[in-house]
């Protein structure tokens, strides 16, 4: 697989007004300081779809440890499902950060991003959410043998539309351009590609170039509110603990590791 450069998405959006806290927020009760943060997170959030998880009917307890089997075709042998997406929005922090920028405030592994979202939204460990209007493109190969049963293959981030696919032919030596209503078929409800290219026999591989937008899986919960600037938080850390931060890493990220996306 080999990462492209990604567009602008992240900075078309309209730049918000600033948002000015009033000089006695720290003197205002809880309540009032939740919904003024809140207020912040809605004027200047990104749109998110959240998907809560849940525990797969496939999980058994074995010698103590809650086990998920490996063949299960509903969690993919993850052990956990995702229920519908719930629209929201939340502040997006370290897109484009180097793990360096936060050995200050602790360590976090590459690809993680910040996210804050409003009060009524707690996030857990292993939700998953991603921002449909931040788009990236990405390129996506696979070999024939990698096909299922079906001649279906799953692409790593959520497919927005195909940009270009090819295959090659081993006999012709040469690079097939596919068709989009003759060649294969995108399924984005379960996020595949199925292939109906009618002669497979000396097809050895596929590349498909697709705009997508990642999965960021919920790994690490934060007491503090992590979506305003440093000198923000360093000085009212104590006074603002909220239950909807959290660190979501990229679920590829080890194959998209050396890239410049991050």
């Amino acid at each position: 697989m080999s990462p492209l450069t990604p567009n602008n998405s992240y900075n078309q959006s309209p730049k918000p007004q600033k948002f000015t806290f009033p000089k006695n927020f720290l003197r205002l009760d809880p309540g009032k300081r939740l919904l003024l943060l809140d207020q912040m997170v809605k004027q200047h959030g990104y749109r998110v779809l959240y998907q809560r998880h849940q525990i797969c009917a496939c999980v058994r307890e074995l010698g103590g440890i809650l086990t998920p089997q490996p063949n299960c075709t509903t969690c993919d042998g993850t052990g956990r499902t995702y229920l519908k997406d719930l629209e929201t929005v939340a502040l997006v922090t370290a897109i484009n950060s180097t793990p360096q920028a936060y050995d200050k405030f602790g360590k976090i592994e590459r690809g993680t991003i910040s996210a804050t979202f409003t009060t009524d939204v707690i996030p857990n460990y292993s939700d998953r959410f991603r921002l449909p209007d931040a788009i990236i493109p990405l390129t996506q190969n696979f070999s024939s043998d990698q096909l299922d049963s079906d001649n279906s293959f799953y692409l790593d981030w959520f497919p927005v539309e195909i940009v270009s696919a090819t295959a090659f032919n081993t006999q012709t030596n040469s690079v097939i351009l596919l068709n989009n209503t003759t060649d294969y078929l995108l399924d984005t409800d379960n996020k595949k590609v199925r292939i109906t290219f009618n002669d497979l026999t000396n097809i050895s591989s596929f590349s498909f170039l697709y705009n997508g937008t990642p999965y960021y899986y919920v790994n690490q919960l934060s007491h503090q509110f992590r979506g305003i600037p440093f000198t923000f938080q360093e000085k009212f850390q104590e006074f603002l603990r909220l239950p909807s931060s959290c660190f979501a890493k990229r679920g590829d990220i080890t194959i998209l590791e050396n890239s410049n996306l991050l």
